[in-house]
């Protein structure tokens, strides 16, 4: 899968190593982490790729009780520790999940100590923000500036917590009410308006906390929003195989194409331009939400990630990563 691309490079991860590799855009390779279940996993890159932040566990992401390992940053300057402040409540947290970063010392940080007490701290320029929360675990997901994101807080099975954050300028904080959701992670649209929540009945959640059901699928477990319109997938698994249930909708939520393929479909949109794809046994089909015309198709592609700025970044199973038009 592709983690994280833009312009400079890519965070891709080989499932057959399985190893987390940064890769530039001339092709070259410019860090690789085993990935043994007790090393961090790459979360993004930073502010520039193929610079990263990793955190969690394979062995600490499903424990409440099994201590995640230190964050850690992988840039020009080597492979070091997060900036989480020596003393701080931070430092001593069982659970300490980066949700993003553009730095080793402007992140923003989900944690939970011994005793339960689930906090987000926003740290930028040696300023630490702690906003309290319903969980230890959640999922962070932010418009095509970095303007707004939306956070995924679970709680409990089957309850969950939305609540957006703006960035003003001056670091993130909370913006509007928390929502109660059932799902566990989302797609934010690149203007920051709206969002879709995974692991639920789809619908768009705007900034204010209002609801509008879209497509007629039963949950969705891969979604991307294009400049204007998007994609989901409902991935289902069957004692005959996995199938996914794919929507593409436009700009008012109405779904302009829909197909049901019988392989695990990974989804990705273009929020410059009127372009969806997914990949699925080793191709990747293109098409125009808008519309739902077929755009290409590319065969030999098994994983590939929009960078932000116009390319399609596409991975081959010989890991050859190119950017495409």
């Amino acid at each position: 899968m592709v983690v994280d691309a833009d312009r400079y490079g890519a965070i891709v991860v080989d499932a057959r190593g399985p190893t987390a590799i940064g890769v530039m855009r001339d092709g070259t390779v410019a860090w690789r982490s085993p990935l043994d279940p007790a090393a961090p996993i790459p979360v993004s890159c930073l502010a520039r790729c193929p610079d990263a932040v990793l955190a969690v566990s394979a062995a600490s992401a499903g424990s409440a009780t099994v201590p995640d390992p230190d964050p850690v940053v992988i840039d020009a300057d080597g492979r070091r520790a997060l900036a989480v402040p020596a003393g701080s409540p931070e430092a001593a947290a069982v659970k300490r999940q980066v949700l993003a970063a553009d730095s080793a010392t402007d992140f923003v940080l989900a944690t939970a100590g011994t005793a339960g007490r689930a906090t987000i701290t926003l740290h930028r320029a040696g300023e630490v923000h702690r906003v309290p929360v319903g969980g230890a675990r959640s999922t962070w997901a932010a418009d095509a500036a970095g303007r707004h994101a939306l956070v995924v807080t679970t709680i409990a099975a089957a309850r969950a917590e939305a609540r957006w954050f703006v960035d003003s300028g001056a670091g993130w904080r909370p913006e509007g009410r928390t929502v109660p959701v059932t799902g566990n992670g989302s797609c934010v649209a690149p203007a920051g308006d709206r969002a879709i929540v995974l692991g639920q009945r789809p619908e768009f959640l705007d900034r204010g906390g209002s609801r509008t059901p879209v497509t007629d699928l039963g949950s969705v477990g891969t979604c991307a929003f294009a400049a204007a319109g998007g994609i989901a997938g409902e991935l289902l698994q069957r004692p005959a195989g996995p199938l996914s249930r794919l929507r593409a909708f436009d700009a008012t939520g109405a779904v302009t194409w829909s197909a049901d393929v019988t392989r695990e479909a990974r989804v990705t949109a273009d929020p410059t331009g009127a372009r969806v794809a997914y990949v699925a046994g080793g191709e990747l089909r293109e098409l125009d939400p808008g519309t739902g015309a077929a755009l290409r198709t590319l065969p030999g592609v098994e994983a590939a990630h929009y960078d932000g700025d116009g390319s399609l970044v596409a991975v081959t199973p010989t890991l050859e990563v190119t950017w495409l038009g």
